[in-house]
């Protein structure tokens, strides 16, 4: 009798109960690192306040890095309203757009930080906390207005700057801390 020299892979095999394959051996792979090039900043709400916190790394890595450098712009809409936006890399953990907001208060934390906040009307208080690190505090440009209630800028050591240009109005007390540093 004839048979195909194929029919011995074509036959259905039976399988055993409970048992691998011979070959196969099932193994974790460790995959690359995926830390974040830049800063990371997160957003939360409370009622009419609005905090936005810069996450520190405090590790050799994170610091020699520049992971510690926050750039972020808040830009205003209608009374209450902002959006946020990451600059130059950095990351927002949280919401990007905010309404019935009538404080807000930054905590920057390490590192060189930059916050650029333009056409807002809040009609409470705007606090910056820069923490160690030469930070940038932008509030108005030449284009536009924005009108506060209060504002409250305490730095750290570094060179910091703070701007207020373009028609920006403060209804009452304009509190700067300058720090340490320039």
């Amino acid at each position: 009798m004839l048979t195909n020299p194929l029919s011995t892979f074509l036959k259905p095999r039976t399988k055993i109960r409970g048992r691998t394959p011979a070959g196969y051996r099932p193994v974790l792979e460790l995959l690359e690192r995926r830390d974040a090039p830049a800063g990371v900043v997160t957003t939360t709400q409370v009622g009419s306040s609005l905090v936005i916190t810069g996450v520190d790394d405090l590790t050799n890595a994170g610091i020699t890095g520049g992971l510690n450098n926050q750039a972020i712009t808040v830009v205003g809409g209608v009374a209450g309203e902002v959006s946020i936006t990451g600059d130059l890399g950095t990351t927002i953990n949280g919401s990007t757009k905010f309404s019935g907001i009538t404080n807000i208060k930054f905590n920057m934390g390490v590192g060189d930080d930059v916050v650029v906040m333009t056409g807002a009307d809040i009609s409470g208080n705007v606090s910056f906390v820069g923490g160690t690190g030469n930070d940038t505090l932008t509030l108005g440009t030449t284009f536009g207005t924005q009108a506060f209630g209060s504002v409250s800028i305490v730095n750290s050591d570094g060179n910091d700057t703070v701007t207020i240009s373009g028609a920006t109005s403060i209804a009452g007390a304009l509190s700067v801390n300058g720090g340490g540093g320039n």
